[in-house]
């Protein structure tokens, strides 16, 4: 959100990015302000694993 609101009515910069499902799911375990749990953490290595998570 706050990447959207910086690009205000500009959004290409933003959907320019290469950005695939797996870096969704990596940033989100990294930047995660609560601990995440050992089935949440399983799963989402799981998704890492199939080919959507190279789609964007």
């Amino acid at each position: 959100m706050k990447e959207i609101k910086a690009a205000g009515d500009d959004l290409s910069a933003i959907k320019s990015k290469d950005r695939t499902l797996a870096a969704a799911i990596d940033r989100y375990t990294t930047e995660s302000s609560k601990k995440i749990g050992k089935t949440k953490a399983q799963v989402l290595r799981s998704i890492r694993e199939y080919d959507i998570a190279s789609m964007p």
